[in-house]
This record gives C-alpha cells, sequence and structure tokens, in this order.
C-alpha cells in the first residue's frame, strides 16, 4: 500500500478514534447531568410526600375532632330536650298552683269579707 495511503488511513483512524472518545466523554457527561436531575426530582417528590402525610394527619385529625363535637352537640341537644319538657312540667305545675292559690285566696275573703 502506498505510504500516503496508509498516512491518511492512520490520520483517518485517528480522528475517528478521537471523535468517538469525545462523544464517550460527552455522554457520560450528559448520563451524569440525568442523573442529578433525577436526584432533584427524587428529592421533590420526598418533599410532597411528606407535606401530604402531614396535610393527611391534619385532615384525619380534623375530622375526628368534628365526629367528636357532632357527638357532643347530640348529646347537648338530648340534655336541653329533656330539660325543655322537664321546665315545661314544672311550668304548668306552678301555673297549677297559682290557680290553686288564687282560688283559696278568693274563698278566704269572702268568708271574711
Amino acid at each position: 500500500m502506498d505510504p500516503e495511503i496508509k498516512a491518511a488511513f492512520a490520520s483517518l483512524a485517528k480522528l475517528v478514534e478521537d471523535n468517538s472518545q469525545s462523544l464517550q466523554a460527552e455522554m457520560a457527561a450528559l448520563r451524569e447531568d440525568v442523573d442529578r436531575g433525577f436526584e432533584r426530582v427524587d428529592q421533590g417528590f420526598d418533599r410532597v410526600e411528606a407535606a401530604t402525610r402531614r396535610n393527611t394527619t391534619s385532615i384525619a385529625g380534623g375530622g375526628a375532632a368534628i365526629v367528636a363535637l357532632n357527638r357532643w352537640a347530640k348529646q347537648r341537644d338530648r340534655l336541653d330536650t329533656q330539660r325543655d319538657r322537664l321546665d315545661t312540667k314544672r311550668d304548668r305545675e306552678l301555673r297549677d298552683l297559682r290557680a290553686r292559690l288564687l282560688k283559696v285566696e278568693r274563698a278566704l275573703k269572702r268568708r271574711s269579707g
């Protein structure tokens, strides 16, 4: 083979080898960039997961508090209803006693007057 052609092939082989190494280095750098990007995304997901967990805990606690308040309100309503019934009965008895007392007072007034 001609020495010029051998030199051209050698030069071409070196060019291909240098280009290959350059591309491999560039691809490795890009792979590292992508890996770092995924790490940042994973960290973001971790933060979102932690916030979601806190919110879920707060919502569950609030729900339990609402259930307890509803239970208390129903119990208060029952007690208020019972008290209202007793108040109504007491008021009726007081009216009856007043009416009877007025009758007795009138009867005494007629006898003495």
